[in-house]
């Protein structure tokens, strides 16, 4: 049976809404290209940085992050 939403934002927010899990959507901030282009001119490798950043677009709109405040966090205040 598929989880609702709200369901789902609940157990996002139990990995990720703690320093340890703030920690890991730091690095994957980095990892995923949250804030920074994907752009490269091996369309392979554009995609491969898409998928990337795909995943970690679903963690913070689960989450409900506010997107625009990844662009002002330093890697220790997320």
């Amino acid at each position: 049976m598929a989880k609702s939403i709200s369901d789902k934002r609940i157990t996002y927010n139990q990995v990720f809404g703690n320093p340890p899990g703030k920690e890991v959507l730091t690095d994957l901030r980095k990892f995923c290209f949250a804030t920074q282009t994907t752009f490269d001119a091996n369309p392979y490798e554009m995609a491969r940085r898409e998928g990337r950043r795909e995943v970690f677009l679903q963690i913070t709109t689960i989450m409900k992050v506010n997107f625009e405040d990844f662009y002002d966090y330093e890697d220790s205040d997320i």
